[in-house]
């Protein structure tokens, strides 16, 4: 068994700047960041707006997992996340 202690800090730049380049059109909000090294932990809400401006946005939770590279430890080499419920 292994065992890692978390800190709960502020969110990161490389995590802010992450959801920033994957969609401009979908707003993140983290609530809460934890740092193990490396693992990185994160729960938050995500935003959808659509097109569509008749349509009202759609908003889900999300948690994420981040394993850091072992030979870069600023580097991801692993990430699992999931997102939901969704209704459209």
């Amino acid at each position: 068994m292994d065992s890692i202690t978390f800190t709960k800090t502020g969110p990161p730049e490389w995590l802010l700047a992450f959801w920033k380049e994957i969609s401009d059109t979908a707003h993140h909000d983290i609530v809460e960041y934890w740092d193990g090294g490396s693992i990185k932990v994160f729960r938050g809400m995500v935003t959808m707006s659509f097109d569509d401006p008749g349509r009202k946005p759609v908003k889900s939770t999300m948690t994420h997992f981040f394993y850091m590279d072992k030979r870069d430890p600023f580097k991801v080499s692993k990430w699992y996340g999931a997102v939901g419920p969704i209704a459209f």
